[in-house]
């Protein structure tokens, strides 16, 4: 029950009052209007997070991206995933292997990547580009060598869906592919695929030959280049992108960044 003063109440009681009143009102300890200010102000300053999804594709990628983080002081996160995969709504970098980019997202180029076709290293196959099409379209199922029993053609694709499946889809053109074929969930395990076993025909972006030597090793590259096979290397930014990521696309056409890719990229 609270006491109300009257005329006859003694002036000790109400400085007594009085000085409770200004406590009750009093901040709580260590929370001073120029902490508050310093702690506001910090928060403000600390950079927003370059969030990137990048394919599987472009893996041999993940330096350049790690490296310009690392100079300029950014926070960086890297989500690995199918290209055609949507991104995590946190994305605002994407890497982007091919010519028509997603809508919603401005496009900066990097350089360029191919495909090519693998065979296991002992194999010593020699095949044009039209042989190489009939043994994906089905048309040719053996390899043509001088054993009295040709082995038979293990064709493995890169999973529908993915950049590098995109490139294969593009130079056959609507023809058929071979519907017996073992699919690849990534490039990774398409070398695996193809290492392990010397009668297999796999295909893979090129720059995974130089980035992973260990992968690489026991697989050969064939000399066959068509032209569809080779697509832009883009940088995507969202439009409402903040200057972090900004500033790491700098980094990756002129910077440090820049410099890994063209040594994995084509130019």
């Amino acid at each position: 029950m609270w006491y109300i003063p009257t005329m006859r109440t003694p002036r000790w009681f109400l400085l007594a009052a009085l000085v409770w009143l200004a406590a009750c009102t009093a901040q709580p300890a260590g929370t001073s209007t120029a902490a508050l200010a310093t702690a506001t102000a910090t928060a403000t300053a600390l950079p927003v997070p370059v969030v990137v999804a990048l394919p599987q594709a472009l893996e041999p990628a993940r330096p350049a991206l790690e490296t310009c983080a690392r100079d300029l002081n950014l926070p960086l996160a890297v989500f690995s995933q199918p290209q055609e995969t949507p991104p995590p709504a946190t994305a605002n970098l994407r890497l982007w292997w091919g010519d028509t980019p997603p809508q919603g997202w401005r496009a900066y180029p990097l350089g360029g990547e191919r495909l090519v076709a693998i065979v296991h290293g002992e194999h010593g196959a020699t095949l044009d580009e039209a042989a190489l099409r009939r043994m994906v379209m089905g048309q040719v199922r053996v390899w043509a060598n001088a054993a009295a029993t040709p082995p038979p053609v293990a064709l493995w694709l890169p999973m529908p869906g993915t950049a590098a499946r995109a490139r294969l889809d593009a130079w056959l053109a609507g023809a058929p592919r071979r519907g017996d074929a073992s699919l690849a969930p990534s490039p990774q395990a398409m070398l695996t695929a193809v290492r392990d076993d010397a009668a297999a025909l796999g295909f893979v972006p090129a720059a995974w030959l130089q980035a992973f030597p260990e992968e690489a090793q026991g697989v050969q590259m064939l000399n066959v280049h068509p032209q569809a096979w080779e697509a832009p290397l883009l940088a995507l930014l969202r439009p409402d992108a903040p200057p972090t990521a900004v500033a790491l696309v700098g980094c990756l056409q002129q910077g440090t960044g820049h410099t890994l890719l063209q040594g994995r990229y084509l130019p």
